[in-house]
């Protein structure tokens, strides 16, 4: 145990290392912190209120509780049930497990395989994520106040019990996925399915809003009284899951069903104690086995015989390889995609929506260029050695950016034309493609411009190519809050035509509309080829810096 303690002391050892060598650390930092704190007092304030329910509707609804009570217990059941999921798999999708802490670096201090085990779990349940959660729930005791103190006791208790549940399912996925997936291509089909997964689920409750809301307003109410029973037997089922057996615990006490509340406690621990063993598994499996080797032969030029004979071809060249073979952009690719269909889904029901998708592609593309270096690791100690000047290396990369941003902006604009009705209802669609694929071009090549100069001044780390499932520990906060800077900033280069587009809709003017795609092309194209002459020219000047940066970044990753 005294093992396991010094190692979760290490964990915020290094946290507090890495927030001392940058101020930008910092910043983010305290930025999570003040959100984490912000949900905290927004759950308080929900759970307060939810606890007002069992005496506004004191009608009976089964022979135990009454259908405020029963209202309590489908919210906290269903809604600890989706945290839960979330939390198991949004690792998967953002940044993995902390490779600071990753077991292979403890490998010559000779702690045993359940101490390790045991110190890397503990860690993550004193982070910030796994403490706000169970404040949050701590502090939502209050729901239950009208269910008496035995039942605001248990709650208690179960708050721990979810919170362990969802950390040690979460790090033993995590390790799972890690262990047996060792080739790249699978990993990369993993990361992918999971995040698009993880992505569909996220427009679920949308979906069922929009289409509950295309009925009469009269009869909405008797829809969500036949909902009712629905979504009791629901969360019913969910409370024999492992993420809702935690939450249905309470209510077992309020009911008076002891065996009930017995058979729920014991899927809670059998689920905790599996995820240990399950970790546990992983962590002697990776030490004797050891990573995998695979020898592969390289066929012909590929991309490089597709570029043009410069230096910044090379680069682009490089680069398109990168996306063909790196799972860590294979997001790159497939979330347009995901936009296009969930923008098509809800265009069936409003037909404006699908207009949303290509402005959508333009601010987001961006994002995965706002950090091009640090894929490139120590590998750019290449670029410093042969000499290649920031312009070719900003130009190369722009390059690519700027071909793959423009083929999923034409395509989805293309497909928005036709759901409305295609080229065959006169001017207007036409009219709508111009400004809409105009707009969101030159969002896109702003946006790409800036990230050429925020790429080489504002940099945090990214998984190692071989664990596309790890992330630096420390540097989370970087990755979620560094990427506002790039949106904020895309949209803030737009104006112009923003303005113009203001303009042309308070005015009626059906000739400041058709400039609209015009001043987008302009204005974006505009900002290009600045972002990308300053970029080269900070990058010349920080080019040792760079270097001692991502020399950094790659020591977090070994």
């Amino acid at each position: 145990m005294a093992t396991a303690l010094r190692i979760m002391s290490l964990r915020w050892a290094l946290t507090m290392a890495a927030l001392k060598k940058s101020a930008w650390q910092t910043i983010g930092y305290v930025i999570g912190l003040l959100c984490a704190l912000a949900c905290v007092a927004g759950a308080s304030i929900a759970f307060y209120f939810l606890g007002t329910v069992p005496n506004l509707l004191p009608v009976p609804f089964t022979d135990q509780l009454t259908m405020g009570a029963e209202i309590v217990r489908i919210v906290m059941v269903l809604l600890g049930s989706i945290v839960g999921i979330l939390w198991t798999i949004m690792p998967l999708t953002l940044s993995g497990d902390g490779s600071a802490l990753e077991p292979r670096r403890f490998a010559l201090y000779g702690i045993t395989d359940r101490s390790l085990t045991s110190g890397i779990i503990l860690s993550a349940l004193f982070g910030v994520p796994a403490l706000a959660a169970l404040l949050s729930l701590l502090i939502g005791v209050s729901a239950y106040r009208q269910l008496g103190a035995a039942t605001m006791v248990t709650a208690v208790f179960s708050a721990f019990i979810a919170v362990i549940l969802f950390v040690t399912v979460s790090k033993a996925l995590i390790a799972l996925a890690g262990t047996l997936i060792r080739s790249k291509r699978g990993q990369m089909i993993l990361y992918v399915s999971v995040f698009a997964l993880f992505f569909v689920a996220l427009q679920v409750p949308s979906q069922m809003l929009a289409s509950g809301g295309d009925g009469e307003s009269s009869s909405g109410g008797l829809e969500w009284v036949l909902a009712f029973p629905v979504l009791s037997a629901v969360a019913t089922w969910c409370s024999w899951t492992p993420w809702g057996a935690a939450f249905q615990l309470p209510f077992d006490v309020a009911q008076g069903e002891y065996g009930i509340f017995v058979a729920h406690l014991a899927i809670c621990c059998v689920t905790i104690a599996l995820a240990y063993v399950v970790s546990l598994w992983c962590l002697r499996r990776d030490r004797l086995q050891g990573a995998d080797s695979k020898v592969t032969t390289a066929k012909g030029l590929s991309w490089f015989s597709r570029v043009p004979d410069s230096i910044s071809g090379a680069v682009s060249g490089r680069l398109a390889q990168y996306w063909q073979r790196d799972g860590r952009f294979a997001m790159g690719l497939i979330l347009p995609v995901l936009l296009t269909i969930i923008f098509a889904i809800r265009a069936r029901q409003n037909p404006v929506a699908m207009w949303t998708a290509p402005v959508t592609i333009g601010l987001i593309y961006p994002l995965f260029e706002s950090n091009n270096l640090a894929y490139d690791g120590r590998a750019f100690v290449m670029h410093a050695v042969a000499g290649v000047k920031g312009s070719a290396d900003r130009w190369g990369r722009a390059r690519v950016a700027v071909a793959i941003s423009v083929f999923f902006i034409v395509v989805t604009s293309l497909i928005a034309v036709f759901m409305a009705g295609g080229f065959t209802q006169g001017v207007e669609p036409i009219m709508t493609l111009t400004t809409a694929m105009g707009g969101s071009l030159g969002l896109a090549f702003a946006g790409i411009g800036l990230a050429e100069v925020l790429s080489v001044v504002l940099m945090y780390p990214v998984p190692s190519i071989d664990k596309p499932f790890s992330s630096p520990q420390g540097r989370a906060v970087s990755q979620g809050f560094f990427p506002f800077f790039q949106m904020i900033g895309s949209v803030i280069l737009i104006l112009p035509t923003a303005a113009v587009l203001v303009a042309a809709l308070l005015t009626g003017s059906t000739v400041l509309l058709w400039l609209v795609g015009l001043v987008g092309l302009v204005n974006g194209i505009g900002f290009l080829i600045l972002g990308v002459y300053l970029g080269g020219k900070i990058m010349d000047r920080r080019t040792p810096k760079i270097i001692e940066t991502l020399d950094n970044f790659a020591s977090l990753q070994k």
